[in-house]
């Protein structure tokens, strides 16, 4: 898999990994709603200019690529949802 095998090359695990997330207002509360307790609190938000959208950047630690891999696909159903 590239993407495992690029987080591999590019990562010591554990490690603290930041998510960025890009979400239109429409899918914000599902969005938040996939966020645990703990994720909530390491959550940094900031709204565009015209508050069509919001950036989400999620700091975690994460214990191996997987866990990486697993916590985007947890996101990627949610409507025009752009992950960086």
């Amino acid at each position: 898999m590239k993407d495992k095998d690029l987080l591999d090359a590019t990562h010591i695990w554990p490690a603290v990994y930041r998510f960025k997330f890009i979400v239109p207002e429409a899918g914000a509360g599902e969005f938040l709603q996939k966020l645990s307790a703990t994720e909530s609190q390491a959550l940094e938000t900031r709204k565009s200019e015209n508050g069509r959208f919001s950036a989400y950047t999620l700091s975690l630690e994460c214990q191996s690529s997987d866990e990486v891999l697993a916590t985007y696909a947890r996101f990627q159903a949610i409507p025009g949802l752009i992950s960086l």
